[in-house]
């Protein structure tokens, strides 16, 4: 009853206010939002608003319901005028304020409603959608935000008022501490890329990485296909992937794997230079790599 009869006082005022109309409403257990014929609302817009029907939410007007024929309508200062088929239509009214067709219900004085929260907009096919909140529902809301807020708080031991601030520093540091991070491997990555080619047999490389993840060795792979005629045959044990790549040579990688993963249980793909697939264990993962340093030597 709070969410509906706040749906028309806010609908109401939204017209009043910024000529604003509601396309639809959607009322659900957790959720309420009212489709709005705008592309969008402004901060200031959303701020005004709540503040306009909390407002009138204070000056406690009563609402009431009647009946009126169909053939009355026009005498009524309807927000919208129903097309409806029955002869006999109830009136939901907000004194002052709003006159509506509707069979729902709702709360006797508008000051049940206790108070509107707007919480969130979205963008909807052209439309804004506007999700808001009223009464228990409002307070559960605060209550549960309230709680949020001091946790966060206590974590960073500072006042509720410098959290956001607290957050952003922390943002900072972190994206400075992932620049170093990036910088540290590729670092890395070049150090190892020189110690891996000391182990080339000719023009081809086999290694296995136990610790590694999938973009280090893709990251590495790059450095290494730099020289020509390279083949890089990389496993790892983290993702339980082979990965199959080369900078100029006869072998069509695609092509390789589309033969092979089938009789080692493996899913995966690739083109001409570059393939990589994944494996259900380990030892379906080293026959494979078997199967294809067989196939790379013979071609």
């Amino acid at each position: 009853m709070q969410q509906h009869s706040g749906q028309h006082l806010l609908s109401a005022l939204l017209i009043d206010t910024y000529d604003i109309h509601t396309v639809s409403f959607h009322l659900g257990s957790e959720a309420v939002s009212i489709d709005l014929n705008v592309h969008q609302l402004s901060h200031e817009q959303l701020l005004h608003i709540e503040k306009v029907v909390n407002d009138a939410i204070y000056s406690n007007r009563h609402i009431k319901t009647y009946e009126v024929k169909k053939e009355d309508l026009h005498t009524l200062a309807l927000r919208k005028v129903p097309e409806l088929e029955d002869e006999i239509v109830r009136i939901v009214e907000i004194e002052g304020i709003d006159v509506s067709a509707c069979c729902g219900t709702h709360v006797n004085q508008i000051g049940e409603l206790g108070l509107i929260k707007l919480t969130k907009t979205e963008k909807q096919r052209g439309n804004t959608r506007l999700f808001f909140k009223c009464g228990m529902r409002a307070l559960a809301d605060y209550q549960q935000s309230q709680e949020i807020v001091a946790e966060l708080s206590n974590k960073f031991s500072t006042s509720r008022e410098l959290v956001v601030e607290r957050i952003k520093k922390l943002e900072t540091e972190q994206k400075e501490l992932q620049k170093q991070l990036e910088e540290l491997k590729n670092e890395n990555a070049a150090y190892l890329a020189s110690e891996l080619e000391a182990k080339k047999e000719g023009s081809f490389l086999y290694h296995h990485f136990e610790n590694r993840t999938l973009k280090d060795v893709q990251t590495l792979t790059k450095q290494l296909l730099q020289t020509p005629d390279t083949t890089l045959l990389f496993s790892l044990s983290s993702d339980q992937k082979v990965l199959l790549a080369h900078s100029g040579s006869e072998v069509k990688c695609g092509e390789l794997y589309k033969e092979l993963l089938p009789l080692y249980d493996g899913k995966g793909g690739g083109g001409p230079k570059q393939a990589q697939a994944s494996f259900s264990s380990s030892e379906n993962m080293n026959a494979f790599i078997s199967a294809v340093k067989e196939k790379i030597t013979h071609a």
